[in-house]
């Protein structure tokens, strides 16, 4: 009993209390597969009227935004959508895995929950920000706002990584999840939360996916995806952060025709108030 009492304390650790509220749905794309997608309203008395769709990074989950997302469901109307990498996901067997179908994904998901252009802002990181150019560039989409948190010009795994996702066969990853979550459960965490942060990341991992995203983008560069963009965009630094190439996103800035860049100074205000604070601040100047 003590046991199964643990069990459920800690799957209710690993779900955002985002997901508690949330509409969650399947929604079907243009070649068969689905994608998850979590949605919520504002409450009419401190709604502006907005929709802001979250594209997080490839290995973000929902419980990394969960505190922003929590606070800005407040004033915006949320689509928080998962891409086709996630665990999440159901793809065909015969599913692409390139950036123009990611791109289009979430295009897709922004038409299937019927947003108007005008009143949609989009923020983005990271690898994310790579899909979000991309559908800027070539798919006709047009948001209000488009936020490009710490954009990247390449993927930035070290080689031996990048080759193990490559040559390694799938199930070789899948076989060490569960020797994961307990190493990351008995030393490389201080509490329970944190633990509970890493293993959902590890769960909704899925090696099969990543291993036919990365041949796309292993040594690719992607420069040219942010060339001449004329939307409205705002780049936000992460100065502080130590994983985060300042030189590089304030020349995919200066790349963009009408960006402006805000320096937010570290991950961890970017996923939290400050960030909705620049939001907010930028739709009302």
């Amino acid at each position: 009993m003590v046991k199964q009492e643990e069990k459920t304390k800690f799957e209710l650790l690993t779900q955002a209390n985002y997901e508690k509220l949330a509409k969650i749905e399947l929604i079907p794309l243009s070649d068969g597969s689905q994608i998850r997608t979590l949605t919520t309203e504002a409450p009419e008395e401190t709604c502006n009227n907005f929709t802001l769709v979250l594209v997080a990074g490839w290995v973000s989950i929902v419980l990394g935004w969960d505190d922003f997302l929590q606070e800005a469901k407040d004033f915006f109307n949320i689509l928080y959508v998962e891409t086709r990498e996630k665990a999440t996901s159901k793809v065909p067997k015969k599913g692409k895995f390139d950036l123009d179908r990611y791109a289009l994904d979430i295009k897709e998901a922004i038409e299937y929950h019927q947003l108007k252009e005008k009143d949609t802002i989009i923020l983005t990181t990271s690898f994310s920000a790579i899909l979000v150019a991309l559908m800027l560039k070539n798919l006709g989409i047009n948001p209000y706002l488009s936020i490009l948190v710490g954009p990247i010009e390449r993927i930035s795994l070290p080689l031996a990584i990048k080759l193990a996702l490559i040559i390694l066969p799938s199930w070789m990853f899948n076989l060490i999840k569960p020797i994961g979550f307990c190493w990351v459960r008995k030393f490389k965490t201080e509490d329970e939360y944190q633990a509970a942060r890493y293993i959902r990341a590890i769960s909704d991992s899925d090696p099969r996916k990543w291993k036919k995203t990365i041949k796309h983008v292993a040594f690719a560069k992607f420069w040219d995806f942010y060339e001449g963009l004329e939307n409205n965009i705002l780049v936000i630094d992460e100065s502080e952060d130590p994983l985060h190439d300042t030189e590089k996103t304030n020349k995919i800035a200066s790349l963009m025709i009408n960006s402006r860049l805000i320096d937010i100074k570290t991950n961890r205000a970017a996923h939290s108030s400050p960030m909705i604070n620049i939001i907010r601040e930028t739709i009302c100047s």
